[in-house]
């Protein structure tokens, strides 16, 4: 194989083996046999475990960034911010992990992908509440079918130094949720953005893990649209 194919073929295999095994069960040198190349080969290409888990971790956010874009309602500001952003050298993995148990849900009835309801009539109020809802969701339900992916994403204690630069990848998906929270005429936008985010983040981390239901019975969609209520208020009161 060319120098390249070498390199896409490791990432690629690095990808598969993260979902299937986590972080625990990870190493070059089973990357390496699954690619069919030398043990030694990956430092080729990564000189070091971080550079090789800063590359995979850059295919994740193109994942998240694809659903966002595909999950935003139509004429949403949030599809151009996001998509604007092309990562070099960064691929989608296709590779969606079964739920564990096969089912959907996480801590009740999520609802999520599939609740028209977010498409206009929302208890969250008006069309960027709705479009923060649909994106919650789509983060939500990405941190559950892709745990592993979710949690290496953002073990930034991992990854720092790799020169993978992946805050390119991660500020253009926060630029849009702050746009689209900006658009509700919420006070204090880069507070309420930066909230907003880690209530939901929260959220994520718990359903990727499977602890929802350990915790509340609620569905994820009452409990997204409950952050979004208590951070994007509809009609502040007055500053003091």
């Amino acid at each position: 194989m060319a120098g390249e194919d070498v390199k896409a073929a490791l990432v690629r295999h690095a990808t598969l083996l993260l979902d299937e095994q986590g972080l625990a069960g990870f190493t070059g040198r089973e990357v390496a046999r699954r690619a069919g190349v030398s043990h030694g080969a990956p430092r080729r290409y990564f000189p070091t475990l971080a550079a090789l888990l800063s590359a995979v971790a850059a295919t994740g956010f193109a994942d998240l960034r694809a659903r966002l874009v595909a999950a935003a309602p139509a004429g949403a500001a949030t599809s151009n911010e996001v998509s604007a952003h092309n990562a070099p050298g960064s691929e989608v993995s296709t590779h969606k992990p079964a739920v564990a148990g096969g089912d959907s849900r996480a801590g009740g009835d999520s609802r999520a992908g599939g609740d028209s309801r977010a498409g206009g009539d929302s208890r969250v109020g008006g069309e960027p509440r709705v479009a923060l809802l649909v994106l919650a969701r789509t983060y939500v339900e990405f941190a559950r079918e892709r745990p592993a992916m979710f949690e290496l994403m953002f073990r930034h204690d991992l990854l720092e130094g790799s020169g993978e630069r992946l805050r390119e990848h991660s500020t253009p998906l926060f630029g849009a949720v702050a746009e689209l929270v900006a658009l509700t005429g919420v006070r204090e936008t880069g507070l309420a953005a930066v909230d907003l985010w880690a209530g939901v983040h929260g959220l994520a981390v718990l359903a990727s893990r499977r602890a929802l239901q350990l915790i509340t019975g609620e569905a994820v969609e009452d409990l997204l649209e409950r952050q979004i209520r208590a951070h994007l208020p509809q009609n502040p009161g007055p500053e003091v």
